[in-house]
């Protein structure tokens, strides 16, 4: 059961390495690139791309910990988890679907 909520948590944090590369490199091409919910400057489009970043690294980060049994990886997956949320309702339109994901992990915190 543990290796399978490590995958479910690996998987999600590719998903926001892709958001990040979807934000920070393909904006440009309006068949890829996803749309927020309402109107974002460039500089808050760049910043809001660094949240992917760390969305990523710490989903990452919480499943290393898991792996290596150290308790702290509630605390990141947690915070990773409100992170990732608030993109996902920022992005509602395209990207609604990984709250599944969020829910998962988030199910696998309160079980474990």
């Amino acid at each position: 059961m543990l290796n399978i909520l490590v995958i479910i948590i690996v998987v999600h944090a590719l998903i926001h390495l892709y958001g990040f590369i979807n934000n920070r490199f393909l904006r440009a091409s309006p068949q890829i690139a996803w749309k927020s919910i309402f109107y974002l400057s460039v500089q808050a489009e760049k910043n809001i791309g660094l949240l992917w970043l760390a969305a990523f690294l710490l989903f990452l980060i919480s499943a290393i910990s898991l792996v290596y049994g150290m308790l702290w990886w509630v605390i990141i997956a947690i915070v990773s988890i409100i992170i990732s949320q608030l993109l996902i309702i920022l992005y509602f339109k395209n990207i609604w679907i990984s709250t599944i994901g969020n829910l998962m992990i988030l199910a696998a915190i309160v079980w474990f």
